[in-house]
């Protein structure tokens, strides 16, 4: 879960970052496109109740720290229906939010001194009503 968390505040503070940018109506330069990529932060979240319910069927009662069964029926039993939701939101968006942003990307090209050029953003990046929603829409997963 720290993992996680530290993952989303790094996502968050990024989508921050070009919000603001986008708000300034800043031209995108190279020098932040490194910050760009950090858009792509997220995981999967999934819980697998195997074990749990592994657990429940020998005996949950067996586990001897009070604190720690509380907190595993607490988690499995209540609070994971609670966050449902936000998770299968949190997951279901983050491979469209990563290919949308990979869409902005120019194609490949050869510069004037015959070097491959890949993964150029265009400089109006920033100003793109799609570049703005992606935005909004990875703030929402991130809020999930």
């Amino acid at each position: 879960m720290q993992e996680h968390y530290e993952t989303y505040t790094t996502l968050k503070n990024t989508v921050d970052y070009f919000t603001n940018l986008t708000n300034n109506h800043v031209f995108f330069d190279m020098s932040i496109q490194s910050d760009l990529w950090k858009l792509n932060l997220g995981n999967y979240l999934q819980f697998k109740r195997g074990p749990y319910d592994a657990l429940k069927s020998f005996g949950i009662d067996r586990v001897s720290n009070d604190s720690i069964k509380n907190q595993l029926i607490n988690f499995f039993g209540f609070r994971l229906l609670d966050y449902h939701t936000q998770i299968d939101h949190t997951t279901r968006r983050y491979r469209p939010n990563v290919d949308l942003l990979l869409s902005f990307r120019e194609d490949p090209f050869l510069d004037k001194n015959n070097n491959w050029v890949v993964n150029r953003v265009p400089e109006d990046i920033l100003k793109k009503p799609k570049f703005i929603w992606l935005l909004a829409d990875i703030d929402y997963r991130v809020w999930s």
